[in-house]
């Protein structure tokens, strides 16, 4: 099943990149690879994507959503795909997912956990009172990755993969990002479009992740 899966979402992917694929649907080029493979290729564990997922690459791909989560087993008749979700989807568990694999990622790249662990304490900043124990952990991402898991604070796990995959993402590109002129564009996560408020946090956390005092 996850191997046809797979062999049917690689060719929805088409002559489109998996970097570029990544970018369009906000995962990581190594999961969008590894749901084409039908295994996790780090534990050979078999895999399946999430509703929320195929949602992402319904997006990137331009292909119906429905027709994907027929395709998985999600949907077999007139069932309510917000329902649906609603009881197959775990926030929790696609941000534990996402961050895991950014991380795996990052450490596969040769990135040192100092430079890791930079970046997610500034990001975490963002949050006031974060508790001592759990920023703790995030001194050493690589060797505590569970232990970081397993706290349990979606809030903080989101911010984290986003600044994560930003990092990513200019590693990958090399790219220089011009970020005032970012503060003047409309942010959108794949296709979709961040609401006024996400993109004022989102705006907010890139000044604060590149140590930006004030708008020049």
């Amino acid at each position: 099943m996850e191997q046809e899966l797979g062999k049917f979402l690689e060719e929805l992917r088409g002559t489109l990149s998996l970097r570029d694929a990544a970018k369009k649907s906000g995962l990581s080029h190594t999961y969008i690879r590894d749901l084409e493979l039908g295994l996790n290729r780090k534990t050979n564990a078999p895999i399946k994507p999430t509703p929320e997922t195929l949602k992402r690459l319904s997006k990137a791909y331009k292909y119906p959503y429905e027709e994907l989560l027929k395709k998985t087993g999600y949907l077999s008749g007139s069932e309510d795909v917000d329902e649906l979700i609603a009881e197959n989807y775990s926030v929790s568990s696609e941000i534990k997912i996402r961050f895991l694999d950014l991380i795996d990622t990052l450490k596969e790249k040769g990135i040192i956990e100092e430079v890791v662990m930079e970046k997610i304490l500034i990001s975490i900043d963002f949050y006031e009172n974060v508790p001592g124990e759990f920023k703790e952990l995030l001194k050493k991402p690589y060797k505590n990755k569970n232990r970081i898991v397993g706290y349990g604070n979606v809030a903080y796990l989101t911010l984290i993969v986003g600044t994560l995959q930003f990092f990513l993402n200019n590693l990958e590109n090399n790219e220089e990002i011009d970020l005032k002129k970012l503060q003047n564009k409309t942010l959108k996560w794949g296709d979709e479009e961040l609401s006024k408020e996400e993109q004022k946090k989102a705006k907010e956390m890139l000044k604060i992740l590149f140590g930006i005092k004030k708008d020049t």
